[in-house]
């Protein structure tokens, strides 16, 4: 929890979940916006009114309709475009176009001390596209034959007559450019939550309700057998792909969806957030679940396993802490609402821990008993060490013994893994 400076003198204003990329929105007692309408930042009338409660859901949720409307587009436009990271894939068109659009608004109404609050994220973001770049500058023979010695670039200049010609760290420039030109997107997602001041809670409201969409639509395709309009991508098969080109993403995605979800709702519960969100969480943490199982990918039914142990952790922790939390504001500590209702039920914390690992238990094994969790059997019957990914263990130690100072290039992998 990050109580941000500017936020001290503000009245009814909850603490806000900064991840770097997000300073706080407007709050919404009446004095404070019509302070922050004199100062020309956001009109009383545009402010989503949600009365004043304090709670740190409240600044999470207060957004003005620009805000969210700028938000929500950006969000649609990364969840139906952005699913795969292939270079020959027609969405990246509209995907980079579009995401450069953004970029305009963001600047317009980004400061320098908007830009500070998200420093950290703006100079990693800085030093890989500079990184990128410089992987791209031709470099005269002798430089790179000093850097590489045994460079099998230099052997096939030798040999067709090239040599003294000069090349880059990059050995496939094209796909080091198109990483270069894909860096489009984390910089004009970065400029926009920092130009619009989005509060952290908010950014992980939007990636809970693609996490939700991604779950649904691959639950679909399962249920569908495979119909094609309900993928994105190239369709393989009745593959559980969601909203990404391939069915591992999507897991991983879920698994990450089901923590930010059950993290969100715990939240919710003790500091008596909106019910609406609380509800939408757990549908979310369920459907995600569902999709790892019935995905077929032994790394989904594995992840199903860690996410339902780490869940019941985070439960743990969250009643274990206590039900009353503090937040400070001007320079006082108040204390925040109790759970009402069938959140307000009293539990020992190990009944907490036990109830929820029983009742994730059960589903999996529910899923695993009627023969619906195909990841299961893959996971427990063929051996790992007998797949593809351990008989290219040697070669990616080759690799990297020949290339792991400065590397091979961004994008150049699926290039340079065909020499070896």
């Amino acid at each position: 929890m990050t109580n941000l400076p500017h936020l001290r003198s503000r009245p009814n204003v909850g603490p806000v979940v900064s991840v770097g990329l997000s300073s706080p929105a407007t709050a919404s007692a009446p004095a404070t916006m019509a302070a922050s309408a004199a100062a020309g930042s956001v009109s009383a009338d545009r402010s989503v009114s949600l009365g004043a409660r304090g709670d740190a859901f409240t600044d999470a949720l207060a957004l003005t309709r620009a805000q969210w409307v700028g938000l929500a587009l950006f969000a649609l436009i990364i969840a139906l475009l952005g699913g795969s990271s292939r270079f020959d894939i027609g969405q990246l068109v509209p995907l980079r176009a579009l995401s450069a659009l953004f970029v305009i608004p963001a600047l317009y109404t980004l400061t320098f001390a908007k830009l500070r609050s998200g420093a950290m994220v703006c100079t990693l973001l800085g030093l890989m596209a500079a990184w990128m770049a410089v992987q791209l500058v031709p470099l005269p023979p002798a430089l790179h034959r000093a850097l590489y010695p045994d460079s099998l670039l230099l052997e096939l200049d030798a040999l067709i007559g090239l040599e003294g010609s000069w090349r880059p760290i990059s050995w496939v420039p094209t796909r080091g450019w198109n990483a270069l030109a894909a860096m489009i997107v984390p910089v004009a997602a970065a400029l926009l939550v920092l130009g619009l001041r989005v509060p952290g809670r908010a950014l992980l409201m939007v990636l809970v309700a693609i996490g939700l969409a991604d779950a649904t639509v691959g639950i679909a395709q399962i249920i569908s057998g495979g119909a094609d309009g309900l993928y994105l991508y190239s369709v393989r098969g009745p593959t559980n792909d969601g909203l990404f080109a391939n069915p591992n993403h999507s897991v991983v995605f879920s698994a990450l969806t089901m923590l930010i979800a059950l993290c969100l709702g715990l939240e919710g519960a003790i500091q008596n957030g909106p019910q609406w969100m609380r509800i939408a969480c757990a549908v979310t943490f369920i459907l995600c679940l569902i999709s790892m199982l019935i995905s077929g990918s032994r790394m989904g039914f594995a992840l199903a396993l860690a996410v339902t142990f780490v869940s019941a952790a985070m439960a743990y922790t969250a009643i274990g802490a206590g039900r009353v939390h503090a937040a400070e504001t001007n320079g006082k500590t108040r204390k925040l609402h109790k759970p009402r209702g069938v959140w307000a039920i009293t539990i020992s914390p190990r009944m907490g821990l036990a109830l929820g690992a029983l009742g994730a238990g059960a589903v999996i094994a529910t899923f695993v008993g009627l023969e619906r969790a195909p990841g299961y059997e893959t996971f427990f019957t063929e051996s790992a060490f007998e797949g593809l990914r351990w008989r290219l263990t040697p070669i990616l130690q080759s690799m990297i013994a020949d290339h792991g100072v400065l590397g091979i290039g961004f994008g150049a992998f699926e290039e340079v893994y065909h020499i070896y």
